[in-house]
């Protein structure tokens, strides 16, 4: 599950030619948490490598009939899944959102 160093080269290079952009990671599981936001891709999935193998480890203990699938999105982000039930789901992945810049929001009288 490694992006494309290309990829990601690229996707790190547009944040300093057009309106920045930040790296957050989100997960949905019983709630829906933010955990972290990071200028650059390659933290951002370090940080869900990480943090999903410490889930594994602590938190879920995967069974034989558990899935787990991960992937790369098309800007080199990562993904990862967790399933052990219809009603024990996991879902941890990386979002670009773009920065508004100052003022771009008026506020209203």
């Amino acid at each position: 599950m490694e992006p494309d160093p290309a990829t990601i080269a690229s996707a790190d290079a547009s944040t300093k030619t057009c309106s920045p952009e930040v790296y957050i990671v989100v997960e949905d599981f019983e709630n829906f948490k933010i955990h972290g936001v990071f200028a650059t891709v390659i933290d951002a999935n370090n940080f869900v490598r990480s943090y999903c193998a410490a889930l594994l480890k602590e938190t879920f203990e995967p069974g034989p009939n558990d899935e787990i699938s991960e992937g790369v999105m098309l800007d080199g982000s990562i993904w990862w899944h967790y399933r052990r039930s219809p009603f024990v789901n996991c879902h941890v992945r990386v979002e670009k959102w773009k920065i508004k810049a100052p003022g771009s929001v008026q506020a209203k009288d």
